[in-house]
């Protein structure tokens, strides 16, 4: 899942998205440089402390004057595997996971 979103503020385009490997996973957070979303972004990767235990889906983010907080939804993926596009409904539900930058963004 994929959430994108412009601060008004900055002018500044901000888009995340979930990334995983074989045994690890994190949620991505770009950030434009310009107010130009054709142009160069930034990334910052975000890791839960356990991942295949804490395994962050769908991402999604607010922003305020002075910090980006993302949200995930996390499931327990060493039990029964994770939820894939063909088995959305794999892994044991967890909880949310947040993760919060103050901003130097």
């Amino acid at each position: 899942m994929l959430a994108e979103r412009v601060d008004a503020v900055s002018g500044r385009w901000f888009v995340s998205i979930f990334a995983s490997q074989t045994n690890s996973a994190a949620v991505l957070l770009a950030v434009s440089t310009t107010s130009d979303p054709t142009q160069l972004f930034g990334f910052n990767a975000f890791y839960p402390p356990t991942p295949l235990v804490n395994f962050p889906d769908q991402p999604r983010f607010g922003l305020n004057d002075d910090k980006v907080i993302l949200g995930a939804t996390a499931y327990d993926c060493q039990s029964s595997g994770c939820p894939t596009p063909t088995d959305p409904y794999n892994g044991a539900f967890e909880g949310a996971e947040y993760f919060i930058r103050v901003s130097g963004i």
